[in-house]
């Protein structure tokens, strides 16, 4: 029995398996993956941070749609079978409704040090306003 034992304790790979089927199961089932977000406002921009423990760039999606920034992070798991048999489960989910001051041309994510830094330049007001040439026919 001890030698069984042994053997599955130093299976690596399976151990590997079935901590990540923990982490998916647990949050199927109502459990929770902390996501820290916060939101900081300077004078030319403003900057949204997202956080979360043992997160690479490649589970955060970003995209801009419209007046609409949604942020989502998911966690990946490995089916039974192939290895390109996967689970993909929404781990979080944030929109965030932009302001007609933010340049949408110039949004710029980074990641680094585990933290995405989603950067929003301001436009001047006064460019978002201006008088309309009429031309003629």
């Amino acid at each position: 029995m001890k030698n069984k034992m042994e053997n599955w304790l130093g299976n690596k790979t399976l151990l590997h398996s079935l901590l990540r089927q923990g982490d998916v199961a647990n949050t199927i089932n109502g459990g929770t993956s902390e996501t820290f977000v916060a939101v900081e406002n300077k004078e030319n921009e403003a900057v949204i941070l997202v956080s979360a423990a043992g997160v690479h760039s490649s589970d955060f999606k970003v995209r801009l749609q419209k007046n609409k920034l949604t942020i989502s992070r998911h966690l990946h798991a490995a089916l039974q079978g192939t290895s390109q048999e996967s689970l993909f489960v929404p781990a979080f989910l944030r929109h965030f409704d932009l302001p007609n001051e933010v340049d949408k041309a110039k949004i710029k994510a980074y990641f680094e040090d585990g933290l995405l830094r989603i950067v929003l330049p301001l436009q001047d007001a006064r460019d978002l306003n201006r008088e309309i040439k009429i031309e003629g026919y």
